[in-house]
């Protein structure tokens, strides 16, 4: 049968696995990207397509790692 191991899925996991996913050369992957200097609301993750046959394809993440974490979003 299969493994029942449980994998907990941190921020910094999810991170690594979108990472991979969106790898170069086809993509350029940036995470904790700040809307402006200084700090404020920042975007989890980008990537950014780099080949001119996928269009300007621009991918936003937003990391949620527990229901508490996704329902505090929420009110904002």
């Amino acid at each position: 049968m299969g493994d029942n191991t449980k994998i907990e899925w941190t921020a910094e996991r999810l991170r690594a696995a979108l990472r991979t996913q969106y790898a170069p050369p086809i993509y350029a992957f940036f995470s904790e990207i700040f809307h402006s200097v200084g700090g404020g609301n920042r975007a989890d993750a980008v990537a950014v397509a780099m080949w001119r046959s996928r269009g300007l394809e621009i991918i936003g993440f937003e990391i949620k790692c527990s229901r508490v974490d996704w329902l505090r979003e929420l009110k904002n």
